[in-house]
């Protein structure tokens, strides 16, 4: 249904309350006063009970309700008439259903009883808070609780409204279900027991009613708000013996609050069509009202007659045309006959005018789903609807509105292109629907319809009413061959278990079928032990043989190994699928294909004592990661007899076992293994033999060498054994990623006359970092003005895992330049968003920075000489290096200058040295004896070539040590033997002409220079003579001479000379 116009609403409060509630206590309490029960659902009203399924569930509904002192309840049967009786179920500790206690019994699970039970009595039993006691209610008896009688069930619920109809009801809608269609009678549950104001009506296995509860709550006035509550019951209202059940409600008023108007269609094509209208009234809660008065002005203008009064849904229906313009639907609130809209009275209002309609769109439908099998499709499978403007199914009036449609083909094998097929007219219709025929290979220009998405285009000519549908695509459907794709290649299971086998009943792409019938049979395998077949086996299919298919395609099967000796193993049971024609109108067709079977192992998972185990795999060595190796085991008993039928548990101590490589996926790489763990159990054949398969993907292990040590478990009840295979992870299958680094300690950035030694890494589609991957280095982009790349060939080189450099660039231009590395072995492939396997090689982009060295200091080259004018001197017998370092104006080296070094006390023997990689030239020297305390200069001269120009000069000081002087003292008697002579005499490279001495004698312990001589200075001979008087008679005097430091000599001393 479509809707029409907007609903009208009412924005009010709810009526004042009454002065009164009427709860269920109040009722218990005026009826009978205090400490009274009453069971409302039972005996009274029924004269048996069922729990026959009454379409909520298989139980007995027990109520009841007690005086306002009741304040707990349980309820009890007895089967000897009172004799004895019985609890069902625990105490209730408060009311539990609007005022009501209440509690599904089922006589068998809760009471133990066996049905049919004939004569048992039922009660409550209220406990008091004024005397603390338990009262008993009226016991009701039952002819019989059995399974089979009719039942009936009240939909449960808390809130039900109550309109005060314009006649003078009190409407209350009842919903329930019933066991089967029959009679039903719902009423007001009196405190007495039995049904006040009543309905009785025809109903169905689902059924709702309009009850007027007026007859009962009489007295005015009922607010129904205060709270009001209700008791409501329900019985079996047939010639066989009644079952009932009961339900508590609390009553509110209810306040007319939204009306809609709905039309079906709302753009009739024909004016003059009279179309149903549905008048819908709300309440405050959107819940429908029976019994409003609803008028319309359809005969004239703001002129209201009667339309209706609205039903058990709040509805009213009737017809209205495009010709009848706009029509006012009016709800009154007001009791009495009145005919007209007064809002002020909450009346409410709701126009609806209906448009002349046209076709505006088209859409498609498949009887099949949109997507079946080839063989399904039979003629008007696919059908084309015309659409007015509100989107509602429109009938084509003109006689030439023509449909045209053609196919467009899009295949699953995506190496095959879309095709567009040949376009046909279809001019029958019916209401509004085209019907398509069906799927004609002729249609295309290779006459094939390969399995693929199917697009459906159609239009609509205008045929004359100004309104065409352009061409659009309608329908998209998938179509193909079915096949049975079962969850594992086998199935394997204990001796006597039931295993499920899962499958799937799917297009070639995987989509699901749904909804198709599919015939299962099973036949069983061979039973052995050690030594071989021992008959036939017994596996037996325990589920249904036909099934249908459910989301997905999906379908089950159960298959028992009947059994029991846990010793009898049994091989190659098979399940069979084949098609099975549908039963219904939608599919209709047989998709047509099989059989497809599936095979079970019943096996065992305990072997003799002393079986014997072997694993192996194929091959010592595997790789690279991803690849898959197979290995072998083998299981015997202690005599050598093959053991059939036996379960093996394999585990990987790396890496995982595998059944192959994954199907196309999304972003998936080719190939990518199907991991299943690192743990499976397979399951010995006829000979003992079974088989695996590994792969392995991240492992650290493989960081530092690119090998993995693999080792496989296998253990059968026991017995075990193992074997190992070295994965080597180099030259991958695909690569993930690479990068370009440059080298530790390589110049950045770098000049023109040198290189830049990178390191290159690759990681395969694991994660794992690899040896082997080929990859492109090349510029692409200056990032400059030019846009141009140093000249040179792309550089081809191979990754590694060390960081010893793997490329060496190098460039004539300076300038930022942008690299790009390209893996280009192995060929990358991955599925894309299509499934198409497309190249995608990684690549990495990384800059250079290029600049031409300049050796010019006004470039801002950098040149130093060391040592530069050192402070302290050198000795002339040792070797003097003097060195020059060039840096260009980034502070690198400057190889290749040539300086020239010249030596002032050495000029005719200059020598030249080129610099070297650190941009070092070094000039070594001694100098000689004679140069002892004097300077020489050493000057650098650099040069770009031998006899190039000067590039800049350099100077350096260098000062010797002076000379060593060597003193000796003689001393001799005067003539007259009273005074000492002392004789000095000192040598040394330079002249010690004019050098002060002095002569030091021993006195009291401290050397004192003999003053008297303090002015002696050596002559050119180096001589000084001391004449001294003896004053120590025959004692020893000692003496020292002393040198002082010349401009060119050291300072000396003599020996101690000892004179008597």
């Amino acid at each position: 249904m479509a809707v029409a116009a907007v609903g009208a609403m009412a924005v009010v409060g709810l009526l004042p309350l009454a002065a009164n509630a009427n709860e269920i206590t109040d009722q218990q309490d005026n009826a009978f006063g205090p400490s009274h029960v009453t069971l409302y659902s039972l005996g009274g009203v029924a004269d048996m009970g069922s729990t026959r399924n009454d379409g909520q569930n298989t139980t007995i509904s027990l109520v009841a309700g007690g005086s306002s002192d009741i304040d707990t309840m349980r309820f009890q049967y007895s089967t000897d008439g009172g004799g004895t009786w019985i609890n069902i179920g625990g105490v209730i500790t408060s009311p539990n259903d609007d005022g009501l206690f209440s509690r599904e019994w089922n006589p068998v699970a809760d009471s133990g009883l066996t049905l049919p039970v004939v004569g048992i009595d039922v009660r409550a039993v209220g406990h008091s808070t004024l005397d603390g006691l338990n009262h008993p209610g009226p016991a009701n008896f039952l002819t019989q609780i059995n399974n089979t009688f009719d039942s009936v069930a009240i939909t449960p619920g808390s809130d039900l409204g109550v309109w005060k109809a314009a006649n003078g009801d009190h409407n209350v809608i009842l919903r329930g279900t019933r066991s089967n269609p029959g009679t039903v009678e719902v009423g007001v549950g009196l405190p007495s027991g039995f049904i006040g104001a009543s309905e009785d009506f025809a109903a169905g296995t689902s059924w709702k009613t309009v009850l007027d509860i007026e007859p009962t709550y009489n007295s005015a006035p009922f607010g129904y708000n205060q709270p009001d509550q209700i008791a409501i019951t329900a019985f079996t209202n047939t010639a066989q013996p009644e079952s009932s059940d009961g339900e508590g409600f609390t009553l509110y008023n209810q306040v007319l609050s939204k009306l809609t108007v709905t039309a079906n269609p709302t753009n009739p094509a024909d004016p003059n069509q009279n179309v149903p209208v549905t008048v819908t009234a709300l309440d405050q809660f959107d819940k429908p009202i029976a019994g409003v008065r609803i008028l319309d002005d359809d005969a004239a203008p703001n002129v209201f007659l009667n339309t209706g009064v609205t039903n058990v849904d709040g509805q009213v229906t009737t017809n209205q045309s495009v010709n009848d313009g706009t029509v006012q639907y009016v709800a009154n609130v007001a009791a009495g006959n009145q005919f007209a809209y007064d809002p002020g009275l909450n009346d409410l209002l709701t126009p609806l005018t209906l448009g002349a309609g046209f076709a505006s769109d088209l859409t498609g439908s498949s009887n099949d789903g949109l997507a079946f099998d080839f063989d399904e499709n039979d003629a008007n499978d696919i059908k084309v609807q015309v659409k007015d403007q509100a989107g509602n199914n429109f009938d084509v009036q003109a006689a030439n509105q023509d449909l045209t449609y053609f196919w467009k083909r899009i295949p699953f094998d995506p190496s095959e292109e879309p095709e567009t097929g040949d376009s046909h007219v279809v001019a029958n219709e019916a209401n509004g629907l085209f019907d398509i025929p069906v799927l004609d290979p002729a249609d295309f220009p290779d006459n094939d319809l390969p399995s693929g998405t199917y697009e459906l285009w159609a239009s609509l000519s205008d045929g004359g009413t100004g309104h065409s549908v352009a061409a659009k695509r309608v329908l998209t459907v998938k179509a193909g061959e079915a096949a049975v794709e079962y969850a594992t290649d086998e199935t394997i299971s204990p001796i006597g278990s039931t295993p499920t086998v899962n499958g799937n009943l799917v297009l070639e792409d995987g989509t699901g079928l749904v909804g198709r019938r599919i015939q299962l049979d099973v036949n069983p395998g061979t039973e052995y032990d050690e030594d071989g077949p021992t008959g036939a086996g017994d596996a037996v299919l325990v589920s249904n043989d036909q099934v249908t298919t459910g989301a997905g395609g999906s379908f089950s099967a159960q298959i028992e190994d009947l059994s029991t000796d846990p010793s009898e193993v049994e091989l190659g049971a098979r399940l069979r699928a084949t098609s099975l024609p549908a039963a219904g109108p939608s599919p209709d067709g047989d998709w047509n294909d099989g059989p497809f079977d599936h095979f079970l192992d019943f096996v065992t998972d305990q072997v003799p004592n002393g079986a014997v185990l072997d694993v192996e795999w194929d091959n010592p060595t595997g790789g690279p990661a991803g690849n898959l190796q197979n290995g072998d085991i083998h299981l015997e008993d202690a005599f050598g007899d093959d053991l059939a039928g036996v379960q093996v548990e394999l585990t990987l101590d790396h890496g995982f076992f595998t059944d192959g490589y994954e199907g196309p996926a999304a972003g998936n790489y080719d190939p990518t293994p199907d991991s299943l763990g690192d743990s499976i159990i397979v399951s010995t054949d006829a000979n003992g033999n079974a088989d695996f398969q590994g792969s392995i993907g991240r492992d650290n292990g493989f960081d530092d060498d690119n090998h993995v040590i693999a080792t496989v478990t296998g253990d059968a009840d026991g017995a075990t054994d193992t074997d190992s295979i070295d994965w080597n992870a180099a030259n991958p299958l695909n690569v993930s990623e690479i990068e370009v680094t440059r080298t530790a300690g390589q110049l950045d950035p770098a000049p023109t006359n040198g290189s830049v030694l990178y390191d290159v890494y690759a990681w395969d589609q694991f994660g794992n970092p690899v040896r082997g991957v080929d990859v492109s280095i090349e510029c692409t982009l200056e990032l400059g003005d030019d846009d141009l790349c140093p000249t040179g060939a792309p550089i081809i080189t191979e990754s590694d895992l060390d960081n010893g450099g793997d490329a060496l660039l190098v460039s004539n231009e300076a300038g930022t330049f942008e690299y790009l590395a390209e893996a280009t072995s192995p060929n990358t492939q991955v599925y894309n968003n299509n499934l198409v396997l497309v190249n995608d090689n990684p690549t990495f982009t990384f800059q250079e920075t290029w600049y031409t060295p300049s050796p010019r200091p006004q470039d801002g080259a950098e040149y130093t000489i060391d040592p530069e004018n050192p402070s302290t001197p050198v000795p002339v017998d040792e070797p003097i290096t003097v060195t020059v370092e060039a840096d260009d104006q980034e502070g690198n080296p400057l190889s290749g200058l040539f300086v020239q070094f010249v030596r002032t006390s050495d000029s005719d023997n200059d020598q030249t040295f080129v610099t070297d990689a650190d941009g070092i030239a070094q000039y070594v020297f001694e100098g000689r004896d004679d140069q002892c305390g004097e300077n020489d200069t050493v000057t650098a001269v650099v040069r770009e070539s031998v006899n190039g120009p000067v590039v800049t000069t350099l100077v350096t000081k260098i000062t010797f040590e002076k000379c060593e002087v060597n003193v000796s003292l003689e001393g001799s008697n005067s003539a007259n033997g009273k005074r000492d002579i002392l004789k000095v005499t000192a040598t040394a490279e330079q002249s010690l002409t004019g050098v002060p001495v002095h002569l030091m004698a021993r006195k009291g312990g401290k050397w004192v220079e003999l003053t008297p001589q303090a002015d002696r200075v050596l002559t050119s001979a180096g001589r000084a003579t001391f004449s001294v008087k003896d004053t120590n008679g025959k004692k020893i005097t000692k003496y020292r001479a002393v040198v002082d430091e010349g401009d060119r000599t050291a300072s000396a001393q003599s020996q101690v000379l000892r004179r008597r």
